[in-house]
C-alpha cells in the first residue's frame, strides 16, 4: 500500500505531480526527487537525445520523415520483442541510460532556505540562457554579470548591464534578451512568488514525520523486537502492450509503483530526531536497526532493494546473504504462482523447478501478446486481519488478502477501524 504516508510526487526530470495515496485522499505534502549526480558521458547521451528528438518533432517536413527515419528502428523493436523477448530485452536494457541516483526531498523548508533555491535555479536559467540565446559560454561570464541580469529582470536594477557593455549588446538587443528572460524562462517577480508557494508545501514537518511513521508501525503492530533490517516493501507490475497496466500497480497509491512512499517512509524512520520523538511515546527503534525501502514487482516476483548506499557501513557485511535469500524467495513464489496461469506457464506446475518458473514469469512480463501475465487481486478469495503467526503455517495459494494487526496496539479499535475502511475495500 502507501504506507499511510499520502504525497504528492515530483519524480526526476518530472514537471508534474503524482498523487501516490487512494484517489479519495487529497495529499498536502510534496515530495521531490533530486538527482545526486549522473556521468558527463550520460549526460552527453541523454542532451543528444534530446536535441534529435526536439528537432525532428520542430521540423515542419518532421510529420513525412521521422517515420521513415526512424521506422527500421521500430521494426527491429518488433522482430526482438515477437522472437527472443527476453534476451532482446537485457539488450535494449543496455542502451537504456541509467537513471542517477536520487534523494527525496523531505524536510520542510525555511523561507530562506526556498528563496536560496529559486535564486540557484534562476542563475541556472540565466547560464542556460545565455548559451542558447547568444552563444556565449559559462566560463566567458562572470557570477556578478549572471547576478546583474536576474536583478535586472526581476526589475530591481535599472540601466546598461556589465554583461551588455563587455559582449557589444546595443540597448535594444540587451531588452530583447531581458524579455526572453522573463517571458521565455520565466525569471519575473510573479513566478517567483509561485515558485516560493510551491516550494512551502515540499516535505514535512517533523510532528508529520513522527506521527506517519508511528501511525504505519502501530498499524501493524510493529512496535518491540526489531531486527538489523526492516524492508518496507512497495508493489507494482511491469508489461507490455496491456491496457490493463495500471490495474496491477498499486490500487493504494493511485494506480502508480509503491517503491517512492516505501522510500519516504524508510527515510523518515532512520531519522534519529524521528526515532528520539518517538522513544517518548513507548516505541524504542534500535540503534542497529535499518529501514531498506524495497519494489515487489509482482509481474516477475523481482524484488529490488532501494537506496543501498545510504547503508552504515556496520550492516554492508549483511547485505550480500539478505539479497540471496530473496531472490531464492522469488524463484519459490514463482514456482507457485506460475501454476496457476494458464498455458505455457502452467507447465512449470506447482512445486516445480523454480528457476525454470522464474524465467516464466519474467517472460510473461515483456511478452506483448500476454494478454494476462498476472493475476493481481483477480482470484482474491479472503481477507485475514492479525498477526502473522495465525497464518504462517498455511498454505493459502496466494488468494488470501493479508493484513498484519495486533490487537493489543490498538486498545480502541481505531486501526482495526482503518484497516475495514480501507485494505478491505481493496481486498473485496
Amino acid at each position: 500500500g502507501f504506507f499511510g504516508v499520502p504525497v504528492s510526487f515530483i519524480g526526476l526530470e518530472k514537471g508534474s505531480e503524482t498523487h501516490l495515496c487512494p484517489v479519495v485522499a487529497s495529499p498536502k505534502n510534496v515530495v521531490l526527487e533530486l538527482a545526486i549526480a549522473r556521468s558527463a558521458a550520460d549526460e552527453a547521451f541523454v542532451s543528444t537525445l534530446e536535441q534529435v528528438f526536439h528537432e525532428l518533432k520542430a521540423s515542419v517536413l518532421s510529420p513525412f520523415i521521422t517515420v521513415e527515419a526512424i521506422g527500421l528502428l521500430f521494426g527491429l523493436d518488433m522482430f526482438g520483442k515477437s522472437l527472443a523477448p527476453l534476451a532482446y530485452a537485457r539488450w535494449r536494457q543496455r542502451l537504456h541510460p541509467n537513471k542517477p541516483d536520487s534523494r527525496l526531498l523531505l524536510d520542510k523548508l525555511s523561507r530562506e532556505q526556498a528563496e536560496s533555491i529559486i535564486r540557484s535555479l534562476q542563475r541556472a536559467l540565466i547560464v542556460k540562457a545565455v548559451g542558447r540565446e547568444l552563444g556565449i559560454q559559462r566560463e566567458a561570464i562572470t557570477d556578478e554579470m549572471i547576478r546583474e541580469l536576474r536583478e535586472t529582470a526581476l526589475g530591481n536594477h535599472a540601466g546598461a548591464t556589465d554583461f551588455a557593455r563587455v559582449f557589444r549588446l546595443d540597448a535594444e538587443a540587451e531588452g530583447r534578451f531581458i524579455k526572453r528572460l522573463q517571458n521565455v524562462y520565466r525569471i519575473n517577480r510573479g513566478y517567483a512568488q509561485i515558485q516560493l508557494e510551491r516550494l512551502g508545501r515540499i516535505g514535512f514537518t517533523l510532528d508529520e514525520q513522527v506521527h506517519f511513521l508511528g501511525q504505519a508501525l502501530r498499524s501493524i503492530g510493529l512496535v518491540e523486537g526489531f531486527s538489523r533490517f526492516v524492508l518496507l516493501t512497495g508493489h507494482g507490475s511491469t508489461s507490455e502492450n496491456n491496457p490493463y497496466e495500471s490495474a496491477l500497480d498499486c490500487g493504494a497509491c493511485g494506480g502508480n509503483h509503491g517503491i517512492t512512499n516505501a522510500r519516504v517512509l524508510a527515510q523518515i524512520a532512520n531519522k534519529t530526531a524521528v526515532r528520539a520523538r518517538l522513544r517518548e511515546q513507548g516505541v524504542t527503534i534500535p540503534d542497529d536497526t535499518w529501514f531498506v525501502p524495497a519494489f515487489h514487482n509482482t509481474t516477475t516476483d523481482e524484488l529490488c532493494l532501494h537506496d543501498l548506499d545510504l547503508l552504515p557501513p556496520g550492516h554492508l557485511v549483511y547485505t550480500e546473504r539478505l539479497i540471496n535469500g530473496l531472490q531464492a524467495a522469488s524463484r519459490l513464489c514463482a514456482a507457485e504462482r506460475m501454476a496457476t496461469l494458464e498455458g505455457e506457464a502452467n507447465a512449470a506446475g506447482r512445486g516445480g523447478d523454480p528457476a525454470r518458473a522464474y524465467r516464466l514469469a519474467r517472460r510473461n512480463a515483456i511478452d506483448w501478446s500476454q494478454v494476462r501475465p498476472e493475476w493481481g487481486l483477480a482470484r482474491n478469495a479472503a481477507f485475514v486481519i492479525g498477526r502473522r503467526h495465525v497464518t504462517g503455517q498455511l498454505d493459502l495459494e496466494g488468494r488470501v488478502f493479508l493484513h498484519s494487526y495486533d490487537y493489543r496496539c490498538d486498545p480502541r479499535g481505531r486501526l482495526l477501524e482503518n484497516i475495514l475502511a480501507g485494505p478491505l475495500v481493496v481486498g473485496q
